[in-house]
């Protein structure tokens, strides 16, 4: 496999326009030698991601009635949700501390092998790896299983910075502490 093909919501943390969202897309690319084809739902029709409504429907009705006590209740009532055709859902609390208010400079944002599509290349972009100073492209050393997470979880450095389960203190979809 030389290439992955990645939707996203337009919104969040992997926004089409957040530059970080962006750079840390290079990286996985560099890291993993694959070519990425990224494609975002335009703004407002995230409604058509099939994935998120094939599972939420069936997380919705696992915990229907259940209290949400606690980060690690949501997590385990996720986990434990099934569906008849055998579809196993997997979930972990994730308790890093993630850096808020990571600022990427313009000069970032240039050295990004980066070229958008010509179908509106503002949600349709190609990233392809870069080669070391030495000129040798790293081999492919690829975790399916952790690109499919990171990505999940709109966080391609492995956090889960847009779903409000981090570690720590009790946060909102922003970072910022839940009152």
């Amino acid at each position: 496999m030389s290439q992955l093909t990645i939707t996203a919501d337009c919104g969040g943390s992997n926004g089409a326009r957040v530059r970080l969202w962006k750079v840390e897309l290079q990286k996985l690319a560099d890291e993993t030698n694959l070519t990425l084809h990224v494609h975002h739902y335009p703004p407002g029709t995230s409604k058509w991601n099939k994935i998120e409504h094939r599972l939420f429907c069936h997380i919705t009705q696992n915990w229907r009635g259940r209290p949400l006590t606690s980060r690690l209740a949501v997590v385990e009532l996720i986990s434990a949700t099934t569906t008849k055709t055998g579809l196993k859902i997997e979930c972990a609390l994730d308790e890093r501390t993630y850096q808020k208010g990571i600022k990427v400079t313009v000069a970032a944002m240039k050295a990004l092998d980066i070229t958008g599509d010509a179908f509106h290349p503002e949600w349709n972009y190609t990233i392809k790896p870069r080669t070391l100073l030495d000129g040798v492209v790293r081999p492919h050393k690829l975790d399916l299983g952790l690109v499919a997470h990171r990505l999940d979880h709109g966080d391609p450095r492995g956090g889960c910075c847009d779903n409000g389960f981090r570690g720590g203190e009790d946060t909102g979809p922003t970072g910022n502490p839940r009152r």
